[in-house]
């Protein structure tokens, strides 16, 4: 009868019966900083773009196991006028895990470029896996956002541009810069736009919600620099910062907001007015690794928790999975 009961207790893929089970994870990479801005009169720095964001499964994964597992920092704030710092890669690398994945066994997911600074198009060296927004400033063009590129989903940032805005009141057009938001996992970060005397910020992309009911990867929101009226991009659903504000006439600061940490938002960018120092674009919300699996705690790393039938293996740094 004792082996008859073995049988039993050993029937299935659940974790707590005994034999090999089911896993699903995923990676999020550290989001990229807002861009700066310089001494230039009129400027707007752009949105980061979120860190790479991929979720999968992998199927009757062994006991036994270990996981490494490396959770990627967001980029670092911009204190001049660069472009934001581009985040740093999360990954999970280990025996049996599947698509996708490269050579070394790893599931490894990119970061999320930097913003643009004023007068600059988003991407060069600082792509990622979601671009960051594009910059304005007094008299430039269109300035493009930076590509997706890389390991994980993300999509592109959203351009900057300057307008010349009608005011009777003035006598004289009035000067605006809008930044474009950053991509987001979800979704491609806005455009800049305007409306008459208003100028916005590009908002940034939205991200994507995993098995937890949590939204991650989404994109920082432009800067705004207006004469009269407008708003800053806001930032992308999962862990985006909001773009800064200056309003010239009335003084009206509000500063940019640095992505969430553990969701891969990007930060948000910068604005800046006339006499005014350098300002930077705020940085990008740290990474996140989660494991979870059906049925009760065979696992162990991270910070251990429960719902809905599932056990959750959450890292927020780097460390070990080990499947028990």
């Amino acid at each position: 009868m004792s082996g008859f009961g073995y049988n039993v207790s050993g029937f299935g893929a659940f974790p707590n019966r005994g034999g090999p089970y089911d896993i699903q994870f995923l990676v999020v990479a550290g989001g990229g900083a807002g861009g700066g801005v310089n001494s230039q009169t009129y400027a707007a720095g752009g949105g980061g773009g979120a860190g790479g964001y991929i979720a999968a499964t992998a199927s009757q994964i062994e006991r036994g196991l270990t996981f490494t597992v490396v959770v990627g920092a967001g980029g670092a704030e911009t204190v001049t006028s660069y472009y934001g710092a581009v985040g740093a890669t999360s990954r999970i690398q280990g025996t049996g895990l599947t698509s996708p994945i490269n050579s070394s066994n790893n599931v490894l997911a990119n970061g999320g470029g930097g913003g643009a600074p004023s007068e600059s198009a988003g991407g060069g060296d600082n792509n990622g896996t979601s671009g960051g927004g594009g910059g304005s400033s007094l008299n430039t063009s269109t300035k493009a956002g930076g590509p997706a590129s890389g390991s994980g989903d993300g999509n592109a940032g959203g351009y900057g541009h300057w307008f010349n805005a009608p005011q009777s009141g003035y006598g004289r057009p009035l000067h605006h810069a809008g930044g474009g938001g950053g991509g987001g996992a979800g979704a491609a970060g806005a455009n800049c736009t305007n409306s008459g005397v208003s100028t916005y910020g590009g908002n940034g992309g939205a991200g994507k919600q995993w098995l937890n009911s949590t939204y991650y990867a989404g994109g920082g929101g432009g800067a705004v620099w207006v004469n009269t009226d407008g708003s800053q991009g806001s930032g992308g659903n999962g862990g985006g910062g909001a773009g800064g504000y200056w309003r010239n006439y009335s003084s009206a600061v509000t500063v940019a907001v640095a992505g969430t940490a553990n969701t891969g938002g990007g930060g948000g960018g910068a604005p800046i007015a006339y006499g005014s120092s350098q300002r930077g674009g705020h940085s990008g919300g740290s990474g996140v690794v989660i494991v979870r699996y059906a049925g009760g705690q065979v696992g162990t790393g991270g910070t251990v928790s429960s719902a809905g039938g599932y056990t959750y293996h959450t890292f927020t740094s780097s460390g070990n999975f080990v499947t028990g």
